[in-house]
């Protein structure tokens, strides 16, 4: 299954997905991504604007890839979260 899941900025989102999600699930979180790309030590939601684009990027593929890994082999589940997507992108 393919979970899209939208919501206000600090909604749950996250807490909900952690809840749901198993072990080999996969889990797509713009903040997640953000937060690994940045140093040590810069806390949740205050990475820089270059950060940012390049989480943004590493997002895009990432839901890409598991689009196309999902489509053959459906024994796992997406979760992507996304406060706001356009008609587009769902």
């Amino acid at each position: 299954m393919i979970t899209v899941v939208m919501g206000e900025v600090c909604s749950g989102k996250s807490t909900w997905v952690r809840s749901q999600a198993k072990e080999n699930d996969v889990v797509i979180d713009l903040d997640r991504i953000g937060l690994a790309l940045s140093c040590e030590g810069v806390k949740h939601h205050e990475y820089q604007n270059q950060v940012r684009r390049c989480a943004i990027a590493a997002r895009l593929s990432a839901i890409n890839e598991a689009l196309k890994i999902h489509k053959n082999n459906s024994s796992f589940n997406v979760f992507i979260i996304h406060a706001d997507p356009s008609s587009r992108q769902l």
